[in-house]
């Protein structure tokens, strides 16, 4: 009296399946997005913000102390370890913030938008960030 089409439940399996690893698929890339985003943007700046705060402070302390009188320092060295520590930072946010942007584009808005040259020089520009760091160095140094 009552039949089932077993081919029509078979494909409403198969959907659901299907739909469960899109879903599942775009999940992951999320997680990924963001792991590589924390990884490789958010903890290093906060690495540098601390490490050079925190070399800024000890440096004015000491000054502020007198501890460093016998020794003849020239504290103008303070000033260009100040100023390394923002170009840094700065050049650190202009490599990888763009890629970063464009992580969260892919992540959470429409993929199919971002601009082609966009798409492909963000990561490049990110990537050759270790190349500015030793010519920052290099260049910044006097002696």
């Amino acid at each position: 009296m009552f039949h089932t089409n077993t081919n029509f439940s078979s494909e409403i399996v198969e959907w659901g399946l299907q739909v469960g690893l899109i879903l599942f698929d775009f999940r992951s890339f999320v997680s990924y997005t963001m792991t590589a985003i924390t990884v490789n943007f958010i903890i290093p700046l906060a690495v540098m913000f601390y490490c050079y705060y925190n070399v800024s402070v000890t440096v004015k302390r000491y000054k502020a102390s007198n501890c460093l009188d016998g020794i003849n320092m020239d504290w103008s060295d303070q000033m260009d370890v100040t100023k390394l520590s923002i170009i840094m930072i700065v050049m650190f946010l202009a490599a990888w913030s763009p890629y970063s942007i464009v992580c969260l584009w892919a992540s959470f808005g429409d993929p199919k938008k971002i601009p082609a040259p966009m798409a492909i020089i963000a990561p490049l520009f990110a990537k050759s960030s270790t190349f500015y760091n030793p010519c920052i160095y290099v260049i910044a140094n006097k002696k």
